[in-house]
């Protein structure tokens, strides 16, 4: 029994044996659908099985055989908190051995429950606590089912998971509508983009400057706590900002010492080796230099800010970096190769109408985000309370 009176049990003790197999071996001739780590959405918490497949082609980790209500915990990363409910459209799937497969034991643990409590900061935290291997974190079964969870009586943990269910629902709202502004976005600009004359070479409308290689380039030695900002592909957010929550530094005498690699306000920074395609443009009045692995992109007269950050989040981007790139351990591309993309460059006028448009598309963009964190706060507040029995 917890400080709060709350009574727990160890989640192995309300929890059956899982069914193993080796589809390989026992039905190579049966389609399967696989579920893998990679399949768990990490915000949504939904699985998204990897299609069907042979069991001849099953992977050696292909093992579990999962039930409608199963939850699934992922063993890897436990900070990335890959949990799940097996939906009943996956009933018979195969999980892969990644998985702690928690089968809830009828009148003793509601799944929903369980899925709830597995999803807490608390349960996380514990599992981070334990994982061992520093590049790759991982909990066993043994740890998972050797934790302790809140145990009300089965009608209280279902009117628990019934609350919880809508508030996460909500949520869910909210992230599609945010979704569906974002593939407007892609729309606003495909269809402008074809309303473009001839394609053009990013070369011919816009000037392109690398960070400076030679004996100025800082090492890490040179890295300081303060000073001129100097940004690498990990400052550069998945929306196309820049992050100054964790940057380096470098003093200003090395920064005036620089040949090349000095941006500021208005520029765009991309990258060519490593994280290939990340992207930012500076919003905000900074100034400092790049790591050797970005470049800066200046469009020119022709091209309006706002036209060339929504091309740059393009999937026509994506296609030619997989055109032009090379490398495999580590994918990069060469400037010569980024200044043959090519770019949909419709008139100015017609640019500029666009970025209206996407104004108005942005401030719904704005009002979703906040109404997402407002259903995001209500759900964590509920969460809390609910496994601490005062709902």
């Amino acid at each position: 029994m917890s400080s709060e009176g709350v009574v727990t049990r160890q989640i192995g003790d309300c929890v059956s044996a899982v069914k193993t197999w080796n589809p390989a071996r026992e039905a190579p001739n049966q389609v399967l659908q696989y579920i893998d780590i990679g399949s768990v959405s990490q915000s949504t918490k939904k699985i998204t099985p990897n299609g069907e497949i042979l069991g001849s082609n099953a992977p050696s980790r292909a093992r579990q055989l999962v039930k409608s209500g199963d939850v699934l915990v992922s063993t890897v990363r436990p900070n990335l908190n890959a949990v799940a409910c097996v939906d009943p459209d996956l009933d018979g799937a195969t999980a892969s051995t990644g998985f702690c497969v928690l089968r809830p034991e009828a009148g003793k643990l509601d799944s929903r429950y369980l899925f709830h409590w597995v999803r807490t900061p608390d349960f996380v935290a514990k599992m981070v606590r334990q994982a061992t291997g520093q590049s790759y974190p991982a909990i066993s079964d043994k740890i998972v089912k050797g934790s302790l969870i809140p145990l009300p009586p089965i009608e209280k943990q279902r009117r628990i998971a019934t609350i919880l269910d809508q508030a996460d629902e909500l949520s869910g709202l909210r992230q599609n509508s945010i979704l569906k502004l974002n593939c407007l976005r892609q729309s606003l600009f495909h269809g402008v983009a074809n309303k473009g004359t001839l394609p053009v070479e990013l070369g011919e409308v816009c000037q392109f400057e690398n960070g400076d290689r030679g004996k100025n380039y800082p090492g890490k030695k040179s890295l300081l706590s303060s000073g001129v900002p100097f940004v690498s592909a990990a400052d550069l957010t998945a929306d196309g900002n820049l992050s100054t929550s964790d940057l380096s530094f470098i003093s200003e005498d090395r920064y005036h010492r620089l040949g090349s690699g000095r941006f500021s306000q208005g520029d765009f920074l991309f990258c060519l080796r490593g994280s290939l395609g990340k992207y930012c443009l500076v919003r905000d009045d900074i100034w400092g230099a790049i790591a050797s692995s970005l470049v800066i992109i200046r469009p020119i007269d022709r091209v309006e800010a706002e036209f060339f950050f929504a091309y740059l989040a393009s999937d026509h981007v994506r296609r030619e970096i997989d055109r032009f790139s090379n490398g495999v351990a580590q994918p990069n591309l060469s400037l010569a190769s980024l200044k043959k993309f090519v770019i949909q460059l419709p008139p100015r006028d017609v640019q500029e109408r666009f970025v209206l448009r996407l104004q108005k598309i942005h401030l719904q963009y704005e009002h979703a985000v906040k109404a997402l964190e407002k259903s995001q706060f209500l759900f964590a507040s509920l969460q809390q309370r609910a496994f601490k029995g005062d709902l």
